[in-house]
């Protein structure tokens, strides 16, 4: 988890972050927000992004994004930043009503569509952390939450989970095992939960699948623990068939919400 140091690190850079908006978008700068692992006291150093939406007044040009950019790459923790630049007459839209933005992944620059779903609005509004500037007014409902999930099952998970080589690698493996338990967790008890929070319910409420999911929980924390398979290929053989009861779990709870 994020230590005392890494706490401080943080705490400079994102001073850094807000300033560096300041002073290049100045009166154009409406809202500076975070969500995600870093406002729930979630973040793992090494392993999770800075995620954060910037509202503007007017959208932004070439040139001011270019120089912000520059600005941004002065400190090393930008290749953490996962993030949109939107305007704030646009929050709470999805993106298929949105023209093309800015945006940060893992402090890469790109101009198209990012992480706009009802997932993150609902995150900012009910436990995002405002840096500067007041959010915008951001209607987000549950129900869209749960769309999101059933949307991410149905056109994400269930083509992936019949390939098994899909969960060989280490890093393919614990993104999987986190993410589909964090969307059981969300259909099952209405609330998001940080990744970690969200195997840890899982492996609690089905016993069979703490072996499996202590593995991805270590990964995910980069802590030494004991290997409980012999081999990455047993691990990705279980790790489907895991996947697959876990999806079907979402399914059924999907189905009694209709």
């Amino acid at each position: 988890m994020m230590t005392k140091p890494m706490l401080k690190s943080m705490e400079n850079f994102l001073t850094f972050f807000t300033g560096v908006h300041q002073q290049h978008l100045g009166d154009n700068l409406g809202c500076v927000a975070l969500y995600g692992s870093i406002a729930n006291s979630a973040y793992i150093d090494g392993v999770s992004d800075i995620d954060f939406v910037v509202f503007t007044k007017v959208a932004l040009s070439d040139a001011d994004m270019k120089q912000l950019y520059a600005a941004l790459q002065e400190h090393p923790f930008y290749r953490k930043l996962d993030g949109m630049y939107l305007l704030a007459a646009d929050a709470g839209k999805m993106n298929e009503a949105l023209v093309r933005y800015y945006y940060l992944d893992r402090g890469q620059l790109e101009f198209g569509y990012w992480d706009v779903n009802a997932v993150t609005w609902w995150s900012l509004v009910h436990g995002g952390i405002v840096l500067f500037g007041t959010l915008p007014d951001i209607e987000i409902s549950w129900e869209q939450v749960i769309k999101t999930m059933q949307y991410n099952i149905d056109k994400y998970w269930l083509p992936k989970v019949n390939k098994p080589w899909n969960f060989y690698s280490d890093e393919d493996f614990e993104f999987a095992m986190a993410t589909v338990c964090r969307i059981y967790v969300t259909i099952r008890e209405a609330r998001i939960v940080p990744k970690v929070e969200a195997m840890q319910i899982v492996a609690k409420l089905h016993p069979q699948y703490a072996a499996l999911i202590s593995q991805a929980i270590a990964l995910r924390e980069q802590t030494i623990k004991p290997r409980n398979y012999y081999s990455r290929v047993m691990r990705m053989r279980e790790a489907m068939v895991v996947l697959k009861k876990i999806i079907g779990d979402c399914q059924n709870l999907l189905a009694e919400q209709v």
